[in-house]
């Protein structure tokens, strides 16, 4: 018994899921920045896949395209330096229509270890040694973000206009 194989011919106006051009990641990748995406960590990225066509990239190649780039680097930059920006570019070319939609695992990422801060003591020894080595600018921008809590960014952007001696204030922005 013969198996009759039957060929569907394609129907008039149907549409095809994905158009008969093939994009590349270089091209999402460029259209994503051209539509404001970030273009941070994306140099790399681009770098490494190319010319290669969108529909080609699965999430096996997304990840091992992290542990490529960032050999020695932990969970949490894999994730933010590699995975995330690819993702974007991905999640893009699916909003276009240049490729299907893929689910992308993130790397483990360790806790956070908890900081402890500097004591009176060692600000004290620090301030004398900043003092004795005429560091006194390094000295104060630590008491200041010592005893203000200020970030290095927020203490190295502070002017003097936003700082009121008379009421002991200073405006961090």
């Amino acid at each position: 018994m013969a198996l009759n194989i039957i060929e569907a011919a394609p129907e008039r106006g149907n549409v095809t899921a994905f158009p008969s051009v093939n994009h590349t990641f270089r091209e999402a990748a460029n259209d994503y920045i051209e539509h404001g995406g970030e273009a941070r960590y994306l140099d790399p990225i681009i770098e490494y896949f190319g010319d290669r066509s969108l529909r080609s990239i699965f999430p096996f190649d997304i990840r091992q395209m992290a542990e490529t780039l960032y050999p020695t680097q932990s969970g949490a930059t894999r994730n933010r330096q590699a995975i995330t920006p690819a993702r974007a570019v991905i999640l893009h070319g699916y909003e276009r229509g240049w490729c299907d939609l893929i689910r992308i695992r993130r790397f483990k990422q360790d806790r956070p270890k908890k900081k402890t801060p500097a004591n009176g003591v060692w600000l004290a020894l620090f301030a004398r040694q900043a003092d004795r080595d005429r560091l006194d600018h390094v000295a104060a921008i630590v008491l200041f973000m010592a005893t203000t809590g200020a970030r290095v960014s927020e203490a190295v952007r502070l002017r003097w206009c936003d700082v009121d001696l008379t009421a002991g204030t200073a405006l961090l922005t």
